[in-house]
C-alpha cells in the first residue's frame, strides 16, 4: 500500500508535508537525468517512474526510510539545542509526528 502525507499544522505554527511518492519521482527523474553524465545507462523498463512497479515501490520505501531518519535527526537537534524550552520541545514532537 502506498502512503502519502497530508498537510499538517501544529500548535507552534509549523507546517510539514512529505509526499513520498512525489519525492521518489523527483529522485528518479534526477537519477535518470544525471546517469549519462557518469557513463551509466539506466534500464529501459525503468526510465519512466511507475509507483506501482517493484522499482517504484522500492524507491518510495527508500525515500520513506531516509526522510524518517532526517526528521528524527531534526527532532533530536531541537531537543539538544532547546533544552527545556516548551516551544522547541513541541517542535521536536511535531517533527516526530510527521514520520510514517
Amino acid at each position: 500500500m502506498l502512503r502519502t502525507r497530508q498537510k499538517k499544522r501544529v500548535n507552534i505554527g509549523a507546517t510539514l508535508m512529505i509526499d513520498h511518492i512525489k519525492l521518489a519521482e523527483s529522485f528518479h527523474d534526477t537519477y535518470e537525468n544525471l546517469a549519462p553524465q557518469y557513463g551509466y545507462e539506466t534500464r529501459g523498463d525503468t526510465k519512466r517512474f511507475n509507483p506501482e512497479s517493484p522499482n517504484g515501490k522500492l524507491m518510495i520505501e527508500v525515500i520513506r526510510v531516509h526522510t524518517n531518519a532526517i526528521l528524527e535527526h531534526a527532532a533530536v537537534k531541537c531537543e539538544q539545542e532547546g533544552g527545556d524550552n516548551p516551544e522547541t520541545l513541541a517542535c521536536a514532537e511535531a517533527i516526530r509526528q510527521e514520520k510514517v
